[in-house]
């Protein structure tokens, strides 16, 4: 369990890396 919430939390991480300079443009 603790190994699935650590790979969520670093897609949300890459997906607010990924969102950050398109929200920006």
């Amino acid at each position: 369990v603790h190994k699935s919430l650590q790979r969520i939390r670093e897609r949300k991480l890459v997906n607010f890396i990924e969102w950050g300079p398109a929200s920006i443009q």
